[in-house]
C-alpha cells in the first residue's frame, strides 16, 4: 500500500539517481526575542536515505527535536525556517516542503512524514479510545476504507498487540510500553514515507527500551519507511541505525555510518558522549561526564561552539569555527585535529565497541 500523498496528482517520473526522501540545505531556525536572536537550528546540510534509520543524537538542548519539527516544516511562531527542504516521492517527484500551502502541509504531516513525540501519555486524548484516535485520523485525511481498518488490526498485532483489547481501550487503561506501540501503530496508518521519533524510550524501564528498539527494528524491515530515531543515549541504538548524526550547539558537528561513529569517533564531543552515556556494559569507572553545559541558543561561543568544554581545545578554536569535513568514507566531522583525537580522548573500552545493524 502506497501512500496516497506520494503520488500528489502527479503522473509517475523516473527514479532519482540517489536514493535520498530527504535533503535539507543551509537549512537554519531563527527565533526573534527581546533578549536577542536564537538559532536552534544552524546551517545544517542533510540528505536522509530512502528506508535507512537515521539516529540524531546529542545531549538535550542540543536541537535535535526543533531539527525534526523543522524537516515538517512544523516550528512554532515566531520561529522563521530559511533554507530548502526537499521532499523525495517514491515516484520521483521533488517536493518544496517550505513552499507546501496550509491544506498540502496538512497533509503531508501524516502521509509523507510522521511523528511520534516523547512522552505519549500526553499525546493521546485521554477521553477517546484507542480506536477513536484511529478513526478520528482516517476521517481528517479522506482515508478510512475497510483497507485501512485492516491495516490498523495488523500494524498493532505486528506490534505485539491484541487489537480488539487495545482498540476498545483508553490511554490511561495501558502501560506505558502499550502506549508507545499504539501510538507507533497510529503514527503508520497513513502509511509515510518517514516516521520520526523522539526520545521514545525515555520514559520506559531499561528492560522495556530493548523491546523497543527490537520492534522498530522488526516493523521498519516490514513497512519499508524511513526511520528518524532522536536520542540523547549512544549505546542504545547502537545495533538499531545505519548511520547516527551528533548535534551539538544547534549543528550537526559529526555524521557517519554507525561502526564509524561508535569505534573511530573522531570529534571530541561525540567521544566525550560516547565516554558518559550509563548503560549496562561499561563499567561505572570507565564513565567520564562531560564538563560545562550545551550553551544557549542565545549565547553560542565564538569559534568552535564545543572549544569552552573540549581538552583539545586552543586559540585556532575559540576563534575559527570548523566545517563539516570528510574524514572516512560517508564520514564526516567538524573539527580542526581529527588526526589527533586518539592521542588527546581515547575512547573507553565498552563505548569503542562497534555496533551497527546489518543490511
Amino acid at each position: 500500500m502506497s501512500s496516497s500523498f506520494t503520488q500528489f496528482g502527479e503522473e509517475e517520473q523516473p527514479e532519482p539517481e540517489r536514493d535520498v526522501v530527504l535533503t535539507l540545505d543551509n537549512v537554519n531556525v531563527r527565533f526573534d526575542m527581546s533578549r536577542g536572536v536564537a538559532r536552534p537550528v544552524k546551517n545544517v546540510d542533510l540528505e536522509v536515505h530512502r528506508q535507512e534509520i537515521l539516529g540524531i543524537a546529542g545531549e538535550s538542548g542540543s536541537g535535535k527535536s526543533m531539527l525534526c519539527s523543522t524537516m515538517m516544516d512544523a516550528v512554532e511562531d515566531p520561529g522563521v525556517i530559511s533554507g530548502d527542504i526537499t521532499f523525495h516521492t517514491s515516484s520521483g517527484r521533488e517536493v518544496d516542503v517550505l513552499g507546501l500551502d496550509k491544506a498540502s502541509l496538512r497533509r503531508f504531516r501524516w502521509e509523507a512524514i510522521a511523528m511520534v513525540f516523547q512522552g505519549t501519555g500526553s499525546v493521546f486524548n485521554p477521553v477517546l479510545s484507542i480506536e477513536q484516535h484511529f478513526t478520528e485520523t482516517m476521517q481528517a485525511h479522506d482515508a478510512y476504507s475497510e483497507e485501512r481498518v485492516e491495516r490498523m488490526h495488523k500494524l498493532l498485532e505486528d506490534l505485539y498487540l491484541e487489537p480488539n483489547r487495545i482498540l476498545e481501550s483508553y490511554p490511561h487503561e495501558l502501560s506505558g510500553g502499550q502506549q508507545q506501540r499504539a501510538m507507533i501503530a497510529l503514527s503508520l496508518i497513513l502509511d509515510p514515507q518517514v516516521l520520526i521519533m523522539d526520545e521514545p524510550t525515555s520514559a520506559l524501564d531499561l528492560l522495556m527500551q530493548r523491546s523497543i528498539i527490537d520492534l522498530l527494528r522488526e516493523i521498519q524491515d516490514e513497512y519499508e519507511f524511513t526511520l528518524i530515531f532522536i536520542t540523547h543515549d549512544l549505546p542504545l541504538i547502537r545495533g538499531l541505525c545505519d548511520r547516527i548524526a551528533i548535534m551539538y550547539a544547534f549543528e550537526i558537528v559529526e555524521l557517519g555510518p554507525t561502526q564509524q561513529i561508535m569505534g573511530k569517533a573522531y570529534h571530541p564531543y561525540t567521544r566525550a558522549l560516547l565516554n558518559s552515556t550509563p548503560n549496562l556494559d561499561m563499567p561505572v569507572e570507565e564513565m567520564r561526564p562531560i564538563p560545562g553545559e550545551v550553551p544557549d541558543p542565545l549565547n553560542v561561543p565564538i569559534g568552535c561552539s564545543y572549544h569552552p568544554r573540549c581538552p583539545m581545545a586552543d586559540n585556532r578554536c575559540m576563534n575559527e569555527d570548523p566545517e563539516l569535513a570528510e574524514v572516512d568514507d560517508n564520514h564526516t566531522a567538524a573539527c580542526f585535529y581529527t588526526d589527533q583525537i586518539d592521542d588527546h580522548i581515547p575512547l573507553g573500552i565498552s563505548a569503542g565497541n562497534t555496533g551497527g545493524r546489518d543490511r
